[in-house]
């Protein structure tokens, strides 16, 4: 059994080895990670690879096994992770350095008197145990007080907030199963009066440890950072749109109005779900063909705030709305050209029926977008139906 055991903790090492350095390709700008994520993962998995190697070249004595009480270093790293993770921080500060003075004490005391007294045998548990406790009981004071039960006003910094909480969560529950492990071990090795040291149920470590891996690997927020992800996903949203050449998806505007500033704060992470609903509004519900439609009544229509539409249209738009009313409008006639609109009527219900009052006003407008009158982009368009129906 320890063969294949061996080999998967030497396996779940190097996965571990491959999950650090793809996590740390965003250090500077992920939020989620700082040094001593770093080091706990580094830790893990360099404490995995070597059991899994030498449990195969030279299975290790029962001594060696009392060295857990060195391994209970990670919970103090645990607790400075949370602690760098609440303040923002990502560097290293010397006097953190004393809260590892204890989990080294404990794994020299464990160390040496093993050899002497049998009950010690399973010192290095007990310290563990003890140790991992204390930390993560700090943990969840800190984590309670400071990240738990924060709110933010700002959209934004509170998903990003929501984001932290669910990963810190996830993360706490991870290394407080590592300590019921240890604990459970040493009250089975006592009722049953043996000394396993978790040897048989080493298989939950490694499931924790993948479940850990994994978390990180499949999530993009956590993976890459909020920011980082929720841009990309603000791309591929721009992609989307129809009219994206018109819009300014540019974040850092030079806002200089006190009112646009409060409103910036408010909407910033709206604007994109704005547009698409802009869009959708006026190609798809043509909710623009009303002849007399203006901003307000736009802004009714789509259960937007006036003031949020003006700011859109201001700021994000290079069109102002009656420029993108009138844009909007003509490309809805030339859709309604090629879907032989015309076949049963004339320009002049096709000019009323996109929303112009009068053909005159269709006619300069078609012309100013398009680039041709409506004739001829008429003409062309049925002479380019004769070449395809010729060719097929």
């Amino acid at each position: 059994m320890i063969i294949p055991i061996s080999i998967l903790f030497f396996i779940t090492g190097l996965f571990g080895i491959i999950t650090l350095i793809i996590i740390s390709t965003h250090f500077k700008s992920n939020r989620i990670l700082n040094i001593y994520l770093v080091i706990l993962i580094l830790f893990s998995s360099l404490r995995s690879i070597s059991f899994g190697y030498f449990s195969l070249t030279n299975p290790l004595p029962n001594t060696q096994y009392h060295l857990i009480s060195f391994f209970s270093i990670i919970f103090p790293c645990v607790y400075l992770y949370f602690k760098n993770l609440v303040y923002y921080t990502t560097t290293f500060k010397f006097n953190e350095l004393r809260h590892f003075v204890s989990p080294i004490m404990a794994g020299v005391i464990a160390l040496v008197f093993n050899h002497y007294f049998v009950y010690f045998r399973l010192i290095g548990h007990v310290f563990f145990t003890i140790i991992g406790l204390y930390y993560v009981s700090l943990s969840y004071v800190l984590l309670k007080n400071k990240l738990w039960n924060k709110q933010a006003s700002i959209i934004h910094i509170q998903k990003q907030n929501t984001l932290i909480k669910n990963w810190s969560l996830f993360f706490f529950i991870i290394c407080l199963l590592l300590i019921l492990r240890v604990l459970v071990t040493i009250i089975i090795d006592f009722y049953l009066d043996e000394n396993s040291y978790g040897r048989p149920y080493l298989f939950v470590s490694l499931i924790i440890t993948w479940a850990l891996y994994i978390k990180l690997l499949v999530t993009p927020e956590i993976l890459y950072g909020y920011n980082f992800f929720i841009e990309k996903v603000e791309e591929q949203r721009t992609l989307e749109f129809v009219l994206k050449e018109i819009w300014v998806f540019e974040k850092n505007l030079a806002i200089h109005n006190r009112q646009d500033l409060e409103l910036n704060k408010k909407i910033r992470d709206k604007i994109t779900l704005y547009i698409r609903d802009i869009e959708t509004a006026s190609l798809t519900n043509h909710l623009l063909r009303e002849e007399t439609v203006n901003l307000g009544e736009f802004a009714h229509q789509l259960e937007i705030p006036k003031s949020h539409l003006v700011y859109i249209f201001k700021y994000h738009s290079k069109f102002s709305f009656i420029e993108f009313r009138k844009t909007v409008r003509i490309l809805d006639a030339v859709n309604l050209i090629e879907m032989n609109y015309l076949n049963l009527n004339t320009l002049d219900c096709l000019a009323k029926k996109v929303g112009f009052t009068s053909y005159n006003t269709f006619f300069t407008s078609f012309k100013e977008v398009a680039g041709v009158t409506p004739r001829i982009f008429c003409q062309e368009f049925t002479k380019k139906i004769a070449i395809q129906t010729t060719l097929s």
